[in-house]
Order: C-alpha cells, then structure tokens, then sequence
C-alpha cells in the first residue's frame, strides 16, 4: 500500500531511497518517542560500515544495563530505545520493502533483538520483566506508527530534506517538522 514513492527524489542514483527512509525512520520515531536527536546523516561512513546514522542525546550503551532494569520508568525507556533500533528496518519494510533486508537493517534488528532477549533472560530477577515483548512484536508496533499519516508525512519530508542537505542538526529537522 505504501510502497511507491510519495514524492521524486532526482538524485536517484547518488541516494538510495532505501537509505533515506531507514535513516528517517529511526528520526521519526526517536522523535515521536520523546528521544532527543543530535544529527542525522546520511553518506558511508568507513567506521561503523553503514551509509548514515542518526546520533541521539541518550542511548542504551550510556546507561548501566543493570540499573536500567532496576525500575518500570527505566524499563519504558530501554523499550523505546528498541522502537528506535527497529524504527530503520520497520521504514524500510513500509516503504521500500525490495531493499529491506541490506546489512545495516539486518544489523539494527539483531542488536534490537539482543536488548529484548537480555530482558527476557533477568527476567526473575525483576518482576516486571513479564512486560518486555519480542523484538517481532516491537517491529509490527513500529510499523504501524510509520502507517500513521501524519508520522509518513514527516518521514517522507524528512527524506526529501535529506536528499539536499545530507547532514542535518537535531534543530534543523525539529524546525523542518513544525
């Protein structure tokens, strides 16, 4: 349903439109989740193997994996951080299916999948634990919020922002968005 571009991307072959929208999709819904973003950028980068990133305020890796499971207000907060790491692979899927399964997709899944079953492992030591979903359940929630209209609108905004200006400011997509 979603699958055929909402809009004409004239440098084609200089930027994959897989790539815009996995890297506007996990901008979209960091966004959407309350999740600071300092940058995103899209372009390879040689040291982490990927054709761009999105950099946050916070992640994951910055708080101590034991503490972050130590109470339900944390747990909200690794749980979103999950929706991110899918949040690339989920635009993909919804909007450029053919070219989901690249590397870089395949590598946010697996980490994402990774946080979850370290979760589901400590479960008996923190009784909430029962409220960590699988990574498959995750996507399908991140999915639907990218088939939201106004959440593809601003992803396909964003996209096409990207094209013209590969590397933009937390600020800049917050005032492009508004």
């Amino acid at each position: 349903m979603y699958t055929t571009l909402n809009f004409e991307i004239s440098t084609m072959n200089e930027i994959n439109r897989s790539v815009l929208y996995h890297e506007a999709g996990h901008a979209i819904i960091a966004r959407r989740l309350g999740i600071e973003i300092k940058k995103i950028v899209i372009g390879y980068d040689e040291e982490e193997d990927c054709e761009g990133y999105v950099e946050t305020a916070t992640s994951f890796y910055s708080v101590n994996i034991f503490i972050s499971f130590a109470s339900r207000r944390y747990m909200n907060s690794f749980l979103n951080e999950v929706r991110c790491y899918v949040a690339g692979y989920a635009s993909q899927l919804v909007f450029a299916p053919k070219r989901a399964e690249k590397k870089q997709s395949a590598r946010d899944f697996e980490k994402a999948g990774l946080f979850c079953a370290y979760a589901l492992v400590t479960r008996p030591i923190y009784a909430h634990r029962e409220e960590v979903p699988e990574v498959e359940v995750i996507l399908e929630e991140v999915k639907e919020m990218l088939r939201e209209p106004k959440t593809r609108a601003e992803l396909f905004k964003l996209a096409r922002a990207l094209v013209r200006r590969p590397e933009m400011t937390g600020e800049e997509i917050d005032e492009l968005l508004r």
